[in-house]
């Protein structure tokens, strides 16, 4: 009998799922009339009918699991926004967010509670104060380390700064030291220090090639660029023979290319070589700058250009800059902006001293250019000059940049901002907002004023989402893909000159993701889902034990909670009071620990941090402690167990603390 496998139970349940779908009322009413409610069995008659209702349901059902749950909208209330009072700037291309989740930020900053610092940066905690009391051309931090430089250079073509180094202890280290502390294996060899000169130490521990450098750079495609003297730059093989020898007026002065090129930076110019020996681009250009694989712009006296690796001159004109946008090429002049293909057919002359809809002339998604002319109509014309009509509907009222494959406009016949992407297709809809901003690391802000007449941001992501809701926002920015900044006018109003009081907002955006789907037990992976993923967060952390210090570990922060490798763990306590082995049972994906027994290494322990977040699963191995068997939380990272470090010490019985003044794990492990 036809259907005979149809459990009329299940499809009733089918029905009163289909009864809260309001919006396909219609299907509903056919249903209820048709002969399955009548009898468990289809008619003949009735068997096209009832096979296409069937079918709509199954497809609405699937439909329905596959919903993506919408993220949830927070505003000030909801967050541990870290507000620091004072005018700051984050630098966008050294902001850490390790270090600001470790507590500390580095700030640019014309002057810091009434001490003039002339647009200098500093490093403060997230209370305001400062953590060292001088102030640098640029901090740089890394592995734990602040690197902090100060510009000594005379001119614009000097390169002269002194470094100082020093960990989150406020420890001042020499570039050396800190070389051997963090330098990572490139192609087989990493950089080290010893008697004021560097060399290479290959992955057995070895010195490869000999300390005969004032300075060195890490191999890219079997080769390296390296300073014998101040004067003087070479690039070396893997056995160390000079490949290419020439004078320089910096250790900064060559940089490697790849594929067999290099740049030499010169008193009187910049060139571009062949490590055989062929000059391409040769002497005394202003510029010159990688583009793609093949291509390179450039400027040389009067002159701007493109010209590809083999040294054959594409295009080239009478300029100031020139840019390049796919098969479009797009060329400065004092007096107009003008567009060729790649082929060199000019496209569009545009003039460059008029402003028109706050722009002129722009390139969306590198493929079209879009400008206005006298008639000051828009007109979009693709890589070959052609006129296209995808964006009609839409007015570029700021000529925005398209950025992660969206592009902010206007509706024509609403005004209403939107997103469109390279088809024309509008993507999201910000019916209500009168601004909004390019998207940047997959985020955007949107602005409006309320009935109020109080300015209204929020944060969206590509799907027209708000992530934030957030009020009286006088600036905002995406730093990374990580943290927000905001600004906004401090509720003290001025200070004793008269000036308006600013404070700068710092929001973590993975701490919002954790939040968005419920509280902190909700977001711990279940241990029956035995696949579920999460993010690990690195979070090298440094650790002392019994008041020794103890090499910066590799830890990972998931679900708000450090994570250390049972294995370092074991080998650091191998020779103290709490030593524990460590044995692994595959039949039984069994961990098990023997306190007091001595723990035999397996090669991986206390490898340096390679300051990339990764992936974590649940782990499914079972632990068990001198024979006892404990639930402990564990992920595995990289095929290793990952343990919450408290968890440890209470079961294997050593003690830890956390030193918030020194940002330290403090291990007790000798009794």
């Amino acid at each position: 009998m036809p259907f005979a496998f149809l459990d009329i139970n299940l499809f009733y349940t089918l029905l009163l799922f289909l009864k809260y779908m309001t919006y396909n009322k219609i299907i509903l009413m056919h249903i209820l009339e048709s002969e399955v409610i009548k009898k468990p069995w289809l008619r003949r008659e009735n068997m096209k009918r009832n096979i296409a209702i069937l079918l709509t349901l199954v497809l609405m059902l699937l439909s329905f699991a596959n919903q993506e749950v919408k993220a949830k909208t927070f505003t000030e209330e909801d967050l541990d926004i870290k507000w620091i009072k004072g005018d700051y700037d984050l630098p966008l291309y050294s902001t850490d967010t390790s270090l600001i989740r470790e507590g500390y930020i580095v700030l640019y900053a014309d002057d810091y509670k009434g001490m003039t610092l002339g647009e200098k940066m500093i490093i403060l905690d997230m209370d305001g104060e400062k953590f060292i009391p001088e102030s640098y051309d640029l901090i740089l931090y890394r592995d734990g380390f602040f690197r902090l430089f100060t510009d000594n250079s005379k001119n614009e073509n000097e390169v002269d700064f002194t470094l100082k180094i020093i960990d989150k202890n406020r420890k001042e280290w020499t570039e050396g030291e800190w070389t051997n502390k963090t330098s990572k294996y490139k192609e087989g060899y990493k950089i080290h220090f010893k008697d004021g000169k560097y060399g290479y130490m290959d992955e057995d521990g070895e010195i490869a090639i000999p300390y005969n450098y004032l300075m060195a750079n890490n191999f890219v495609d079997g080769v390296a660029a390296v300073y014998p003297s101040k004067n003087l730059g070479q690039i070396i093989n893997k056995k160390g023979e000079v490949l290419v020898e020439t004078k320089v007026s910096s250790v900064y002065d060559l940089l490697l290319f790849g594929n067999g090129f290099y740049r030499i930076d010169g008193s009187e110019g910049v060139s571009l070589k062949s490590i055989e020996g062929e000059n391409y681009l040769d002497g005394e250009y202003d510029f010159f700058y990688i583009v793609s694989d093949d291509l390179y712009r450039y400027k040389k006296d009067a002159k701007v250009g493109v010209a590809n690796k083999s040294g054959s001159i594409l295009l080239e004109m009478d300029g100031n800059d020139v840019s390049v946008y796919g098969n479009i090429i797009k060329f400065y002049t004092d007096e107009k902006i003008i567009y060729k293909n790649i082929n060199g057919s000019k496209l569009v002359e545009v003039e460059n001293d008029k402003e028109i809809h706050g722009g002129l002339s722009n390139i969306i998604f590198d493929k079209y250019i879009v400008y206005y002319n006298d008639d000051r109509q828009k007109h979009i014309l693709d890589e070959n000059g052609r006129e296209v009509n995808i964006f009609d509907a839409y007015n570029f009222t700021t000529l925005s940049y398209s950025s992660d494959g969206l592009l902010q406009c206007n509706d024509a016949l609403t005004d209403e901002p939107c997103y469109v992407d390279e088809k024309g297709n509008k993507i999201i809809s910000m019916d209500g907002y009168d601004l909004c901003t390019d998207f940047k690391y997959g985020y955007a802000w949107v602005t409006k004023t309320d009935e109020k007449f109080n300015t209204v941001s929020a944060l969206i992501n590509k799907k027209g989402e708000k992530i934030l809701n957030l009020e009286n926002i006088i600036n905002y920015d995406v730093v990374n893909e990580s943290l927000v900044c905001v600004k906004r006018f401090c509720e003290e109003g001025r200070d004793e000159n008269g000036d308006l009081l600013i404070e700068l907002g710092i929001i973590d955006l993975d701490a919002l993701k954790t939040k968005s789907s419920g509280n902190k037990d909700t977001q711990k992976a279940s241990k029956s889902d035995k696949n579920t993923e999460v993010k690990a967060i690195t979070t090298p952390c440094n650790l002392s034990l019994d008041g020794k210090k103890v090499d910066m570990m590799e830890a990972y922060l998931i679900n708000d909670h450090n994570y250390f490798k049972l294995r370092d763990i074991a080998m650091l306590a191998g020779e103290t009071d709490a030593k524990f082995s460590v044995a692994w049972n595959g039949d039984k994906k069994l961990i098990s620990l023997v306190i007091g027994q001595p723990y035999e290494a397996v090669g991986t322990e206390l490898k340096d941090p390679d300051m990339t977040d990764k992936t974590g699963i649940v782990s499914n191995s079972k632990l068990e402690v001198n024979g006892k068997e404990l639930a402990l939380d564990a992920y595995l990272i990289n095929n290793e167990n990952y343990y919450q470090i408290r968890d440890l010490a209470k079961a294997l019985d050593f003690g830890v603390e956390w030193n918030n003044e020194t940002k330290t794990v403090e291990l007790k492990m000798n009794k």
